[in-house]
């Protein structure tokens, strides 16, 4: 039961919870203003030569300037 739990976890809320983050920070709710732009990606570490999953990435419209928030959750 655990290995299964584990897994729905992983396939099904993490991505869904991910989804509504993002959702959330296209609104003018978050940051007061509309982003420029929401979205997900993965970024490279050169120093410890890993990939590190980005789930919520928003930048700021353009002619703005860029203000950069990490957010780092457990088991994420």
């Amino acid at each position: 039961m655990g290995d299964s739990r584990e897994r729905f976890g992983c396939q099904v809320l993490g991505p869904h919870f991910e989804e509504l983050c993002r959702e959330f920070a296209r609104s003018e709710d978050a940051f007061g203003e509309l982003p420029g732009d929401v979205g997900a990606g993965v970024i490279t570490d050169p120093a410890r030569r890993e990939q590190i999953e980005v789930d919520v990435a928003v930048f700021a419209p353009a002619g703005r300037d860029l203000r950069v928030s990490p957010g780092v959750f457990p088991g994420g």
